[in-house]
């Protein structure tokens, strides 16, 4: 049995016991969490045993996620300590809040095509992030006197986001040579740069996405010509 032909039942709420619903578990107790906590908003819960108005439907249905959601907040807080303490015998709780107890609360029918945790997704992205700010931190190191990754993500990165760009957005090609004098006053390289502009991508202020094409184009034909006579 596979992650996913472990899951749907568990979703749907379809397993008869307790036992089962752990033996589920257990065919993946690292994956089968996250595809709970993935596809348990898809579910739509079963009726209410007595008659409800829509309004009273709908704030039934909003209280049942909330609850699992809850649920799968303690199962994650359980998986940090059993992973610092080594507490591998608490997997059967961790299960229960987890993957059995939220499906349980919802009781509903999956009325989707079940999808893979996005979660790995999003984990390959902050990792790389992260090594992008790194890399930024270190090269502007002797600049900030060593000031920490947080500390150059949250007041040098915004500021250089703008001096590296605004003047492409504002001037065009007439502004490449301040970007330039920016990049060699702090020491940046072409990568660093490129690493400032994607750390503030989730931005609505990011300029990058105003500078036309044909100006990305001559600013990297220059940076490379100045490359070229700063190592000759």
């Amino acid at each position: 049995m596979g992650p996913f032909e472990a899951a749907a039942p568990l979703l749907s709420n379809s397993l008869p016991t307790l036992s089962d619903k752990l033996d589920h578990y257990f065919v993946d107790y690292s994956l089968i969490p996250l595809f709970v906590q993935e596809n348990y908003l898809n579910l739509h819960p079963r009726p209410s045993a007595r008659p409800l108005s829509q309004k009273e439907e709908s704030l039934r249905q909003f209280s049942l996620f909330a609850r699992a959601a809850e649920s799968i907040a303690l199962g994650d807080v359980l998986s940090a300590s059993m992973i610092r303490d080594q507490a591998w015998d608490l997997l059967p709780v961790h299960g229960v809040l987890s993957a059995i107890r939220p499906t349980q609360i919802v009781n509903g029918d999956l009325r989707s095509q079940l999808h893979f945790p996005n979660f790995f997704g999003r984990l390959s992205t902050t990792n790389r992030l992260s090594r992008a700010l790194s890399d930024v931190r270190w090269a502007l190191y002797r600049q900030t006197g060593g000031t920490s990754a947080r500390g150059v993500r949250e007041d040098y990165i915004p500021v250089l986001h703008i001096a590296l760009t605004s003047p492409l957005a504002t001037h065009g090609v007439d502004g490449i040579p301040t970007v330039l004098e920016t990049m060699d006053a702090y020491e940046l390289s072409r990568h660093e740069r490129d690493a400032i502009i994607e750390l503030c991508d989730l931005s609505e202020s990011n300029l990058q996405f105003s500078i036309p094409t044909q100006v990305k184009s001559a600013f990297t034909r220059a940076h490379v010509f100045v490359t070229f006579l700063y190592c000759a």
